[in-house]
C-alpha cells in the first residue's frame, strides 16, 4: 500500500489510499449533513410559505434516502456485486426523483419569481469559490470511480454531482437576488441553466439504469 505520510500517521494514511474507507466516510458525513440541512429547509419552507424551501427540503430528503440506502448496502452485501448494482439502479429511479423536486423548484423561480438566497456581505462569492469546488470535484470524481467499475462509488459520486449542479443553479439565483438584474435577463438565465441542469440530471439517472440493467442481464445470462 501506498505511504503518504510516515508510520507514525497510520489512521491518515489509511485514508489517502483506502478508496473504500474514503467512500464510507464521505457516505455517513453527507447523510449526516443532508438531514441537517433537509430539517432546517423544510421548517423554513414552513415558517416563511416558501414552496422553494419546500422543494429545496424535498430534493435533500431523497438525497438522504439514496445515501441511506448505499450505506446499508455497503454494511450488509459489500461482496455480492449483483445487489450492488441493483442498488445502483435504485439510486438512479432517486435520482428522477431529485430531479422532479428540481423541476418544481425551477418553475416557482421562473414562473412565480421566487427569489433565491440571499448572502449578506461578501459571503456570495465564498458560497461561489465553493459551489466551483464542488463540481470541480464531483466531475473528477466521477470520471475516476467510473473507470473503477464499483456501483457504489459511482452511485455516491453521481449523487455528489447532482448535489453540485443543483448548488450551482442556487448560486445563480442568489446572486441576481444578491447584486439585482433586469427581469426579463434573470427569467431567461433561470430558465436556460435550470433547463440544462434538469436535462443533465436526467441523463444521469437514464445512463445509471441503463448500465445498471445491462451488467445485471449479463449476470443473468451467465447463471
Amino acid at each position: 500500500m501506498l505511504r503518504v505520510f510516515p508510520p507514525g500517521y497510520k489512521i491518515v494514511n489509511r485514508y489517502l489510499t483506502d478508496v473504500s474507507l474514503r467512500v464510507k466516510i464521505s457516505l455517513h458525513f453527507s447523510l449526516v449533513f443532508n438531514l441537517i440541512y433537509a430539517a432546517f429547509k423544510l421548517i423554513s419552507g414552513v415558517y416563511y410559505a416558501s414552496f422553494w424551501y419546500g422543494a429545496d427540503a424535498i430534493f435533500y430528503i431523497v438525497l438522504s434516502i439514496a445515501r441511506f440506502l448505499l450505506i446499508r448496502h455497503v454494511r450488509k452485501n459489500k461482496n455480492d456485486s449483483a445487489a450492488a448494482f441493483k442498488q445502483y439502479r435504485i439510486c438512479g429511479i432517486l435520482i428522477f426523483g431529485l430531479n422532479a423536486a428540481f423541476v418544481s423548484a425551477v418553475y416557482q423561480i421562473v414562473n412565480h419569481q421566487s427569489k433565491g438566497y440571499s448572502y449578506p456581505g461578501s459571503l456570495i462569492y465564498v458560497v461561489a469559490i465553493y459551489t466551483f469546488y464542488l463540481i470541480t470535484i464531483s466531475v473528477i470524481n466521477m470520471v475516476k470511480y467510473h473507470k473503477q467499475n464499483n456501483p457504489v462509488y459511482s452511485a455516491q459520486k453521481a449523487l455528489s454531482l447532482t448535489k453540485a449542479l443543483v448548488a450551482m443553479f442556487a448560486l445563480q439565483t442568489s446572486m441576481f437576488a444578491s447584486f439585482g438584474a433586469d427581469e426579463t435577463l434573470e427569467r431567461v438565465m433561470n430558465i436556460a441553466s435550470g433547463g440544462v441542469i434538469c436535462f443533465t440530471i436526467f441523463a444521469i439517472a437514464v445512463m445509471i439504469i441503463i448500465r445498471a440493467n445491462q451488467e445485471l442481464g449479463a449476470r443473468n445470462a451467465n447463471e
